[in-house]
């Protein structure tokens, strides 16, 4: 019992931190309108597993916490897949000439 309440309170506080380390990024992607250098493919992944890994905690009768932490990280995870898809990459602005490269010309 002792033991399984820990691994408990383990799960419960992940979620929290995952929380902490997902959100400001989906924001900082929906405000820009770009993802940046994220790859889809990696992102799909990571999707992909979370999707799995609520699957097998909803038929294996997880833990409430592990289960309701599961279809989270899911959504967010989904959250920034589908941005990936929407905003795409965008091209990095061509960057300026230096002045010291202004002078060899």
């Amino acid at each position: 019992m002792y033991q399984f309440f820990h691994l408990s309170a383990l799960i419960y506080y992940s979620n929290p931190i995952f929380f902490a380390a997902r959100l400001p990024q989906i924001h900082q992607n929906w405000k820009t309108k770009h993802t940046g250098q994220l790859s889809f493919l990696t992102n799909f992944m990571t999707f992909s597993e979370c999707g799995v890994r609520t699957f097998t905690s909803i038929q294996e009768n997880a833990p409430f916490d592990l289960a309701v932490g599961s279809v989270l990280v899911l959504l967010t995870n989904g959250v920034v897949c589908a941005q990936v898809v929407t905003y795409g990459s965008t091209p990095e602005p061509p960057h300026e000439k230096l002045v010291s490269d202004a002078k060899a010309d």
